[in-house]
């Protein structure tokens, strides 16, 4: 019974503020505030009183509060008077209301115009409209114009439009790669030079070495980066996880094991989170390899967003290569 009593209280409340808010945008419209006009029918028109909500947006479109006309049209258009809504349309459009020629860019699109529609979407997505972006960029991207498609669906994801992050990322080529017969090929020559670099020699016949290949059920990438550019980052930062293995191999010639490490990507490539998801090393140890790693760089994530890379670290001890690589590290 309390809390009904407080609810009742508290509906009368808000229905007094409510009352005066009117009063006071009723008294500002009627003394030429367009803005207030505009801000009353917002009120007015939820609340069912349509009629009265079109008089105020009529007044304030009729002033030049463009924002009036735009809305008095939504109403006409859901009414049914297309012709009064277009009008409108154009109107609020004209005086630089994106979501006017929004509408009327689906007004062309039924219509079947689509060099109208195209061109609505277009000045829909200059004054900021996210979706108008992504739209226009899809009929960019249909007339063969990749530059352009790309441009406008940046500008639409930046806007928070996801259809035009998922519209660049397939138009965007990945980061420049080393030419090396193809991606693939690229990939695992990495990985070679990876699985060579770090070699300690620890007796003449005996090497410890760090291997990262090849791919494992520990491993994982989501977001936006590619697999051989978390390897070639790796080979570039390879020489600090290789000191943590020296000190540790001084402390226990027989150090061997798995480990895994997950770094969190930030938009610009830094390291914002970096742990050890599992180890059979020791703590120290682990330690050491895991805040060498929290300063890698990586390649910035796209469209601009977060990466979370998880790649295994095996610790291994075997006999020392006949042949070394231009790569190897003693």
């Amino acid at each position: 019974m309390f809390k009904l009593i407080i609810i009742i209280l508290n509906l009368l409340s808000f229905q007094s503020l409510l009352a005066q808010d009117k009063k006071a945008l009723n008294t500002k419209c009627e003394g030429g505030n367009l803005q207030a006009c505009d801000d009353l029918a917002e009120i007015e028109f939820p609340m069912g009183f349509t009629a009265m909500a079109k008089l105020l947006w009529m007044r304030a479109c009729s002033g030049g509060e463009l924002s009036g006309c735009y809305s008095l049209g939504m109403v006409e258009e859901h009414q049914g008077s297309k012709i009064k809504a277009r009008s409108l349309y154009k109107k609020a459009c004209n005086g630089g209301i994106p979501d006017a020629c929004y509408q009327l860019g689906l007004m062309e699109k039924e219509k079947g115009n689509e060099a109208e529609e195209t061109r609505f979407y277009n000045k829909a997505c200059v004054g900021g409209h996210a979706e108008s972006c992504m739209l226009a960029g899809m009929k960019a991207n249909n007339q063969g114009n990749t530059g352009e498609a790309k441009r406008l669906y940046k500008k639409s994801c930046n806007l928070g439009e996801r259809s035009g992050c998922a519209g660049f990322r397939e138009l965007e080529p990945p980061p420049a790669k080393i030419e090396k017969e193809g991606q693939e090929k690229k990939l695992d020559y990495m990985t070679e030079v990876m699985n060579s670099l770090g070699q300690i020699n620890l007796d003449g016949f005996k090497c410890a070495r760090i291997d990262v290949g090849p791919d494992s059920p520990d491993d994982s990438i989501f977001g936006a980066v590619e697999k051989y550019t978390i390897v070639g980052v790796i080979v570039n930062s390879y020489s600090q996880m290789n000191s943590c293995y020296e000190q540790g191999l001084k402390k226990n010639p027989k150090l061997t094991g798995r480990m895994v490490i997950k770094w969190v990507i930030g938009e610009r490539g830094k390291v914002i989170e970096a742990r050890v998801m599992s180890s059979t090393l020791d703590t120290a140890f682990s330690r050491c390899c895991v805040e060498n790693a929290k300063t890698w760089i990586f390649p910035k994530p796209k469209p601009h967003r977060k990466a979370e890379v998880t790649q295994h670290f095996d610790f291994v001890i075997g006999d020392c290569p006949s042949d070394k690589p231009d790569a190897y590290y003693q």
